[in-house]
């Protein structure tokens, strides 16, 4: 997947793969279909099955902001709680303003990494089960794509900045395994 963001450009907090469901079958990605045929129900009704994702920055983001935001990973109250409990709290927070509003982007202490040209950024969406099979989701794996803004941006690389006359412009392709 290849994804262009311009000046407002974002993505709010989300999940690159699903939970695990032994009923539902695995697929790569999903699709509306218009189609009521048999074979594309059930593509429908696959869950996301992704065990890590690569984001590849095809340009450094000119402007300021376009971070990809993990806003869970630096809360020391997270990592101190069991599995269900920090289920619980990420689901809480996911119905939040906050989660939505782009807030994930700001603040101190917020994992954000801010593309390079030609960079790659790898995470893992689950982990590995007793047997090597696709295992539990990583619940530490929620991101976003912080807004991108017109304002200068103060510590990129002068070719980050372009062309005064240039819109600011951020491209990533995903890779998920």
């Amino acid at each position: 997947q290849v994804v262009r963001y311009g000046v407002g450009g974002h993505y709010t907090t989300h999940y690159d793969s699903g939970e695990l469901a032994p009923t539902r079958a695995c697929c790569h990605i999903t699709r509306p279909f218009r189609s009521t045929s048999r074979e594309q129900l059930q593509h429908q009704s696959c869950r996301l099955c992704r065990f890590a994702t690569v984001l590849y920055a095809l340009n450094g983001a000119r402007g300021a902001g376009g971070e990809t935001a993990f806003p869970l990973v630096p809360n020391g109250t997270m990592q101190a709680l069991d599995g269900a409990q920090q289920r619980e709290e990420i689901i809480g927070w996911r119905h939040t303003a906050a989660s939505r509003e782009g807030s994930y982007c700001g603040g101190p202490g917020v994992l954000r990494a801010r593309p390079a040209k030609g960079s790659a950024l790898l995470w893992y969406n689950h982990d590995v089960s007793e047997t090597g099979a696709l295992g539990a989701s990583e619940p530490l794996a929620m991101h976003a794509g912080c807004p991108l803004r017109a304002e200068p941006c103060f510590g990129c690389e002068p070719e980050e900045m372009g062309e005064a006359e240039e819109e600011p412009v951020k491209w990533i392709a995903n890779h998920w395994i």
